[in-house]
């Protein structure tokens, strides 16, 4: 399968562009790098631009006519937080993440092999689906 992959260069698209290139699945990269953003002042850091940029993503995504699927993940387990390569099981919590609580966490192994399932199976098709480990 051949795949667009947005935010290939960051910490969790790294490991999605490992874990399709493992399957034997070929891709194109749309990435931006760190230095052409400038920080901007706001509450939170930069919490708020980057949840507004997260909506417009959202609404845009579910107007065109492509097949996609948005997936949410809870707070995710980076290398430097918790090292694991063990891909676990992923828990669906819907599209609005019922029944997840403050504990739920998501390692970055498990969430890449999610996301090239997803994918590969075209699961989920035009919707949003809030997962956890």
């Amino acid at each position: 399968m051949h795949l667009l992959l947005l935010g290939a260069s960051g910490r969790t698209g790294q490991h999605v562009v490992s874990e399709l290139l493992s399957q034997g699945h070929t891709a194109v990269a749309l990435v931006r790098t760190s230095g052409s953003l400038t920080p901007r002042p706001g509450r939170l850091a930069n919490v708020n631009y980057a949840l507004e940029d997260y909506g417009l993503v959202d609404k845009d995504i579910r107007l065109t006519k492509m097949h996609w699927t948005l997936v949410r993940a809870v707070r995710l387990q980076f290398d430097d937080q918790k090292p694991t390569d063990a891909k676990t099981n992923v828990r669906m919590l819907g599209s609005k993440g019922g029944g997840m609580s403050v504990a739920d966490s998501l390692s970055i192994a498990s969430v890449a092999s999610f996301l090239v399932k997803v994918a590969v199976e075209g699961l989920f098709g035009q919707s949003a689906v809030v997962v956890a480990n």
